[in-house]
């Protein structure tokens, strides 16, 4: 309040003598009058926004001065438009002051005075969010993230503030696949920063909720100072009314009171909406570990080892992908591998594996699930060019009370000993190798299995290689982005800056999938292995592309050595 003392005692005073002074020496005073004046009617709009925010009736002695001023310029001036403009203005603020309430000229002004409301904020705020689909809005834009900010620093300590969000979605908005995930967005970077998320969803079956024009986006501070928001026909936000009217404030109380009834905490709705596609107890373990692995991958990871790129956009994103059931899994192969792992095993004295290449830990785990009764016995090898995966394996075998040896490069698998494991198993491994590649690999693993030893694997079935074109990887990336929604809450913190997008992008921009070949050539290049057994599997396809797989099942015949 001294600083409002201090512009209405004695700035406005000392600006008016400016003024009049000017005027008497100026043969220009028109063009400086009007300068001048719109200074002068600045401050009073300052001084004005200050009481509202100190929440005082507005000061009389500032309608002395403007009606002063009206005055002036009629004597003064000698423009009768410039007078009457003048006029219009002036009638305009001394209405807004006996409405206790005034209007945000432009969007660097609701900046402005929004940035003092949330720098006075005592107790509580509660705000709206009503996008639509022809809005254009940044979740990531300064006054959202000066919330945030408040939210993080100001909730659950000392000086407790809350902070309500209530957002509103309609049929049309969720129609929108970008604009659906940019809410998405808004919502979980609110929630992540500590502000309190509600969600309504409307639509044209829903009888129990009516939204009317009444309820307009709008935001009380403090309980007793209303602001609304006025949006263009192109969702551009036009101004703010900032309000103390008694009439207005209880408007919003009511209408902040209806919001509440019939919104749904983002926790519930988050529930409500997910459908996951993997089974629970994938995607429980899933969540849990992929933003360890993600953290891993970006030391670890690194380049040449896939490609002539670091692998992190691969080993980095897996996990997630997964989630979201957009990259191809061991277990979705549950039916084929693991009779064939009892199998294999089924002899108490066979109990080497070796796992050649792996994304992550989905083999492993695929394994043990195979093996409850006597995973302890087995002596497990993970093998991979990059140290991520390893790391990841390892870490799984000993939450789960487990041991393994992991073995890195290329130089390494060629130390390990030959005729010796009783089983052999990976999953697609030979679908991302180039063509030259297979048949080396292939005649590795009958040197590194053990006479009657196992090989499984999987295959994309079909003769091109699948690399997508533009159209197809653009189909891909829509696809994704559904499937995130979709499964919204496994991913909810890479929704935040919408890093899942990314990393389907990422993903459809470097993978390579190649066919190895048809069942003909497939059965020539397994040409040393006996009672080989090649089946095809239709699976939902990577970005839920359906596809047909070949399950292969081959054995290293008892007497023959390579």
């Amino acid at each position: 309040m001294r600083r409002i003392f201090w512009v209405s005692e004695f700035l406005l005073p000392t600006l008016m003598g400016i003024f009049i002074w000017i005027m008497s020496r100026s043969s220009f005073y028109v063009i400086t009058s009007t300068l001048l004046t719109v200074i002068i009617v600045g401050i009073a709009d300052l001084q004005y926004d200050f009481q509202i925010l100190d929440k005082d009736k507005p000061s009389e002695r500032l309608m002395n001065i403007l009606e002063k001023l009206q005055a002036l310029i009629n004597t003064t001036s000698d423009s009768q438009l410039f007078s009457q403009a003048f006029q219009e203005k002036l009638d305009h603020t001394v209405q807004q002051f006996g409405d206790h309430k005034f209007t945000s000229e432009n969007i660097n002004e609701i900046e402005r005075i929004d940035e003092k409301l949330l720098n006075g904020l005592q107790s509580k705020a509660f705000l709206t969010f009503l996008p639509s689909i022809q809005m254009d809005w940044d979740p990531n834009e300064y006054y959202y993230r000066r919330i945030r900010d408040l939210a993080k620093f100001k909730t659950g300590g000392i000086n407790n503030i809350e902070i309500i969000r209530v957002f509103y979605i309609d049929e049309s908005l969720k129609e929108n696949l970008d604009s659906f995930l940019k809410l998405y967005q808004h919502m979980a970077s609110d929630e992540l920063s500590g502000i309190k998320v509600y969600v309504i969803e409307v639509s044209s079956e829903r009888d129990d909720f009516n939204f009317t024009t009444s309820f307009s986006d709008f935001a009380i501070y403090d309980d007793n100072i209303l602001a609304k928001q006025e949006y263009g026909i192109r969702g551009f936000l036009l101004h703010n009314t900032y309000s103390i009217s008694k009439d207005e404030l209880a408007e919003a109380r009511n209408n902040r009171a209806t919001y509440l009834k019939f919104a749904t905490p983002i926790e519930q709705y988050r529930v409500n909406l997910f459908k996951p596609d993997i089974p629970e107890k994938y995607y429980k373990e899933l969540a849990k570990t992929a933003p360890i692995i993600e953290e891993t991958a970006k030391s670890c990871c690194k380049p040449n080892t896939y490609g002539t790129q670091s692998c992190k956009w691969y080993h980095g994103s897996w996990q997630y992908l997964r989630l979201i059931d957009m990259v191809s899994s061991p277990d979705w192969h549950n039916s084929f591998y693991i009779p064939k792992i009892r199998e294999a095993l089924a002899d108490p004295t066979h109990r080497k594996i070796l796992v050649y290449g792996t994304a992550d830990y989905g083999i492993l785990e695929i394994i043990y699930s195979s093996m409850s009764k006597d995973s302890k016995s087995l002596d497990i090898t993970v093998v991979d060019k990059c140290e991520t995966p390893l790391i990841a394996c390892k870490s799984y075998a000993e939450s789960h009370g487990y041991e393994i040896t992991t073995v890195k490069g290329e130089d390494q698998v060629l130390k390990l000993k030959r005729d010796y494991y009783d089983l052999i198993i990976t999953d697609h491994l030979l679908t991302v190798l180039p063509k030259d590649q297979v048949k080396v690999i292939i005649d590795n693993w009958f040197n590194l299995l053990a006479p009657g030893g196992v090989l499984l694997t999987t295959v994309f079935a079909g003769t091109e290689e699948s690399d997508p074109d533009e159209k197809d990887g653009m189909k891909f990336i829509e696809d994704g982005k559904k499937s995130a929604l979709k499964n919204a809450d496994l991913i909810w913190d890479k929704l935040q800056n919408l890093e899942i997008v990314q990393m389907i992008n990422e993903y459809v921009e470097n993978i390579k999938n190649r066919h190895v070949g048809d069942l003909n050539s497939l059965t020539a290049v397994f040409k040393n292995f006996v009672d080989v057994d090649i089946k095809e599997s239709k699976t939902n396809g990577e970005f839920k592309h359906p596809e047909i797989d070949y399950e292969i099942f081959a054995k290293k015949p008892l007497n023959n050595k390579m």
